[in-house]
């Protein structure tokens, strides 16, 4: 956790160096290839995911330490390169993270300050808005274009926030490939209930994602509002993805096959015009599943009859 004065210097700072990077972006337009969202409800995968596409080398991201530029991320960028931060680092081959923060430097950050930049929103993780002024469509363009551009590769996102806000995202950033995270119904319920009681001591304390249900969910007991946190980010998700291009990786299918799964999007994002710079051979030929063997039967029993009402339809698959 971030503390309050290293938080109030990095807010300074990044106010300071804000006009510079609005100069030294000025000259990019838009991406030239598909921005990847990875995105999904929580504890669905999408931090492993993203850290297993990462460390292929097919893709740019924004790693725990440019994070820190949220108003300058291509000057944090180019510091980062001409520094040797995070590529100093030995790679972490345990993909440790600790609900969606990763280790090191060089891990991928979710850049919630980034997101903030874009899309405004209050009670709820989906934005009120319906359309994105000119200027924030612009700017948002241009700053991925220019983490693109100094990657040289794909630039990916991952941030589940993103998933209730598709209309604003394609705004923006028109060429999009999206990468919807999915794991069997209740075993991502009960991963959220342990969620809450390591960060809250309690079950009835909503923990992450808030989509727009939320006031209504908010009076429900709880094994009734973590089934419907998923149900309905993927409702939102499903309602608004239009004709976007998109794969959905499923949880247990990744674990069992990291380089299958991740060579089926690195294929997909080919066939969408976008280079194909990948390496296998630094991702494991499996992963064991998080959570294994640490069923609650309390917990699974009561979430189990929570989504045993639903339709097929109403599951994400």
């Amino acid at each position: 956790m971030t503390e309050p004065a290293h938080e109030t210097r990095l807010t300074e700072m990044n106010a300071r160096l804000a006009d510079a990077e609005s100069r030294a972006v000025a000259g990019f337009t838009a991406p030239r290839w598909p921005v990847i969202f990875v995105i999904g409800a929580p504890r669905s995968g999408h931090t492993l995911l993203s850290q297993l596409l990462c460390d292929s080398g097919g893709v740019g991201y924004v790693n725990n330490f440019v994070a820190r530029f949220w108003q300058a991320p291509y000057l944090g960028t180019l510091i980062d390169r001409a520094t040797g931060v995070s590529s100093n680092e030995q790679p972490d081959a345990e993909r440790r993270s600790d609900y969606g923060r990763t280790e090191g430097w060089a891990g991928p950050h979710e850049f919630g300050h980034f997101l903030r930049r874009w899309i405004r929103f209050d009670r709820t993780h989906q934005s009120d808005d319906t359309q994105l002024d000119v200027e924030t469509r612009q700017a948002w363009a241009r700053e991925s274009a220019a983490l693109e551009h100094v990657h040289d590769r794909p630039l990916l996102m991952r941030n589940i926030i993103y998933g209730l806000n598709l209309p604003l995202v394609l705004q923006a950033i028109p060429r999009v490939m999206l990468i919807v995270c999915h794991r069997h119904l209740v075993d991502q319920a009960q991963s959220i209930a342990r969620a809450r009681i390591k960060h809250h001591g309690e079950l009835d304390t909503w923990w992450s994602l808030r989509p727009a249900e939320y006031p209504a969910l908010a009076g429900q007991p709880w094994p009734e509002q973590i089934v419907q946190q998923i149900v309905c980010t993927h409702r939102r998700i499903d309602q608004t993805v239009g004709n976007t291009p998109r794969e959905d990786v499923q949880y247990e299918e990744l674990c069992a096959d990291p380089r299958g799964t991740c060579r089926r999007i690195f294929d997909h994002m080919a066939k969408l015009g976008a280079p194909s710079r990948w390496d296998p051979s630094p991702l494991p030929a499996s992963l064991d599943i998080s959570d294994a063997g640490k069923s609650d039967p309390t917990l699974r029993d009561a979430l189990t009859a929570a989504a045993a009402p639903l339709q097929p339809t109403d599951r994400p698959t």
